[in-house]
């Protein structure tokens, strides 16, 4: 994000799975799909971080990866979600997402197999205008999903 960014979620929270103490494993495994959070598809810096019972923490080297994302097959519904994602690590891409929604809906017709799609578009693009909070941004966001 950019320096000036607002963003409307924080980063997503994966608590650990830690062995038993005094088990015969020495690993432990955790899964979560997080898919569906609106980082979800951008590159992120993942460091791990561990604290004993005693207070020490140890972190480990910090990587580079992209989060895993839901694979859209469709252009459109591609677009609506990099847009869910624009707004969501941004609230000022607020009219840059009404400008890429006004050009999805520009020509409906050429763009729309199903007018309800169509519709369900120009009632987000309508309830984005009208959005001023971030809670109101967050909302936009879940519809937008």
């Amino acid at each position: 994000p950019q320096a000036n960014a607002h963003p409307l979620y924080g980063q997503p929270d994966m608590p650990l799975t830690l062995p038993r103490r005094g088990g015969k494993a020495n690993a432990a495994k955790t899964t979560k799909d997080l898919t569906e959070h609106v980082w979800a598809g951008s590159t992120i810096k993942l460091t791990l971080s561990a604290t004993d019972d005693a207070g020490h923490t140890a972190t480990s080297e910090t990587k580079t990866l992209v989060m895993p994302e839901r694979p859209f097959s469709n252009p459109l519904a591609r677009a609506v979600i990099e847009q869910r994602r624009l707004l969501a690590l941004d609230t000022n891409a607020k009219p840059r997402v009404l400008d890429l929604m006004d050009a999805i809906t520009l020509r409906p017709e050429d763009t729309f197999d199903n007018m309800s799609h169509y519709l369900a578009i120009m009632s987000a693009k309508s309830r984005l205008k009208l959005s001023e909070t971030d809670d109101q941004l967050r909302n936009e966001v879940g519809y937008l999903w």
